[in-house]
């Protein structure tokens, strides 16, 4: 009984938190209107601090905690200092190095694995289309390709930049000025882009990598239930048949060394460039 409260999200001692749906952010709550906005103190910390309803430990869940501002990040920092008796709290987050040292020093960190499956995002029929068109080792094929996936890339980013802008008034230091805060907050939310885009990025090089795997079993035969992208059976066998087993361990070598590539801040057309004189 009490997993099935936890699971549909009503164990009275249990507190959810995540950010909220228009601005995505985690606040930090406002004493003068705590019911528009509760924020982290009075939606999880306040209730952290009161007695269990049913006598045992009390858990609080952050999704998204690096969606956290720097005031809600610093109550929730007094609180690990001080947490309350037989009380737990869960970060949950794709993207730890945006929190707060001081924070991340007082978790305990658990790194899940990744899911063994594409993502599912706004760009992923777009580069299922550009998956299935043959690929090439030519020079002109290769630079025709590596733009056009960089264009996906770039649309990514501009999808991003718009969603984050819409924070841009959310939260301004008030001791600041006008044209300081603007500032800080421009620098903030560039950082959260590129933090994202890292994020899509990585999401973007794992389904190519799926999609060379879904080659790799067609090449070898095996059973078609096993495919990441079953739709594209057809097409994944037609490809598959004109290459040799080492092509394909080739290519899969040649998205994780685009990865690496891309992390270390190299020009990203030419990262890309390279990746499809793999084949892909």
């Amino acid at each position: 009984m009490g997993c099935r409260k936890v699971a549909e999200r009503t164990h009275p001692d249990v507190h959810w938190l995540e950010p909220e749906k228009k601005s995505r952010i985690i606040p930090v709550g406002d004493p003068n209107n705590r019911t528009k906005d509760p924020g982290i103190r009075y939606r999880l910390l306040e209730p952290l601090a009161q007695t269990a309803y049913e006598g045992g430990w009390k858990v609080g869940i952050i999704l998204a905690a690096d969606r956290m501002r720097e005031q809600a990040a610093n109550a929730l920092l007094k609180t690990l200092e001080e947490p309350p008796r037989k009380t737990v709290i869960i970060l949950v987050t794709d993207e730890p190095q945006n929190l707060l040292p001081t924070i991340v020093s007082r978790c305990q960190r658990l790194n899940l694995g990744e899911h063994e499956a594409p993502p599912d995002a706004k760009w992923r029929p777009e580069l299922e289309e550009w998956l299935s068109e043959p690929g090439g080792r030519g020079p002109l094929t290769a630079l025709s390709r590596a733009s056009r996936l960089k264009i996906l890339l770039d649309g990514i980013k501009d999808s991003l930049d718009e969603d984050e802008s819409e924070d841009d008034d959310e939260e301004v230091d008030a001791s600041a000025g006008v044209a300081d805060g603007a500032e800080v907050e421009k620098e903030i939310r560039d950082a959260r882009v590129q933090s994202r885009l890292n994020k899509e990025r990585v999401d973007v090089l794992r389904t190519i990598l799926f999609w060379q795997r879904d080659l790799l079993t067609c090449r070898l035969g095996a059973d078609g239930k096993v495919l990441h992208f079953p739709a594209a059976q057809a097409i994944l066998e037609q490809q598959a048949a004109n290459l040799e087993v080492g092509a394909l361990l080739a290519r899969i070598r040649a998205v994780e060394e685009a990865r690496h590539r891309f992390d270390s801040n190299l020009n990203p057309l030419l990262v890309l460039e390279s990746l499809v004189r793999a084949g892909i």
